[in-house]
């Protein structure tokens, strides 16, 4: 009976300290044939002015530049990213995405700190 404890116990012990093992970080660029060609497109003044008022030349720049990021980002948990763009959420000090992934319902949103913390982590 101890040893079958002891073998229970040894094994679980083994699945724990596995399981909290980082997994080997594959290369961002991997994700891309799971993004649609249209998925990411960079923002422009006449599609978003109030977005645009609100976050400013410089975030604007910021986000348009970490799109393609954003993108692979959401593709870890996708089958197929649909779009990508950035959130109403968004402020000059954090830009949020969201993408629509296909199959899905709801959207799914990350902020840009997440994503660069991700992507070149």
């Amino acid at each position: 009976m101890k040893k079958a404890f002891i073998w229970v116990g040894g094994f679980i012990l083994v699945v724990l300290v596995l399981g909290n093992l980082p997994l080997p970080k594959k290369d961002p660029a991997s994700y891309d044939d799971r993004i649609a060609s249209n998925a990411w497109a960079p923002m422009q003044e006449k599609h978003g002015p109030k977005l645009w008022r609100k976050l400013g030349d410089g975030a604007i720049q910021t986000a348009n530049m970490n799109g393609r990021k954003a993108a692979r980002y959401f593709a870890r948990r996708c089958n197929k990213v649909e779009l990508v763009d950035v959130s109403e959420k968004s402020t000059r000090r954090e830009i949020v995405y969201f993408a629509h992934c296909d199959g899905e319902s709801k959207s799914r949103f990350a902020t840009l700190s997440e994503i660069k913390e991700w992507h070149d982590g």
